[in-house]
């Protein structure tokens, strides 16, 4: 089961929440409290619907407050653990998961590889090397996929942070 945000008009998250399916009208509303916070659209005075800038938030997280254990224990790894484990009622690892996207070396898992750890020189490094191998592959795409590499290697020059 997964509660289900929205970032942006291009974007969701999706949270695993475990096992818990009914919630108490208190936990209903801290879930509407907590994904406000996370949110980055909200209404203006007038109504519409705006996107606040990346990495801005619509409030915070103070008063958020679930009465369930279930809830309780999820947000804490909302918090804090998930930046180790990939669930809060489960035992694999960020970096298991990311030493396992690695070893796939698709374009798909090193771009899910890269929304997990961005600044990954490392990933960065492979995900570069394969966009150029596909480029010499699918001829639609090449020159796509050649800027697309070009771009992350020049990344790989310009950028200050260390290997992890």
């Amino acid at each position: 089961n997964y509660l289900v945000n929205v970032y942006s008009k291009n974007a969701v998250s999706l949270w695993p929440i475990g096992k818990k399916s009914e919630f108490s009208q208190e936990d209903r509303i801290a879930i509407g409290k907590y994904a406000k916070s996370e949110s980055r659209i909200y209404q203006d005075e007038s109504g519409a619907l705006k996107i606040l800038p990346q990495d801005k938030r619509s409030s915070d997280e103070k008063g958020i407050d679930f009465i369930g254990d279930d809830l309780s224990k999820w947000f804490a790894w909302r918090k804090e653990g998930y930046k180790t484990s990939m669930h809060p009622n489960g035992n694999l690892t960020l970096d298991w998961y990311l030493t396992f996207l690695k070893s796939q070396n698709t374009k798909d898992s090193l771009e899910q590889a890269l929304v997990l750890k961005p600044s990954d020189l490392d990933i960065i490094e492979k995900y570069a090397d394969k966009l150029e191998s596909l480029s010499k592959i699918d001829k639609v795409h090449s020159g796509n996929l050649s800027k697309k590499a070009a771009w992350y290697r020049e990344q790989l020059k310009v950028t200050p942070i260390s290997r992890d």
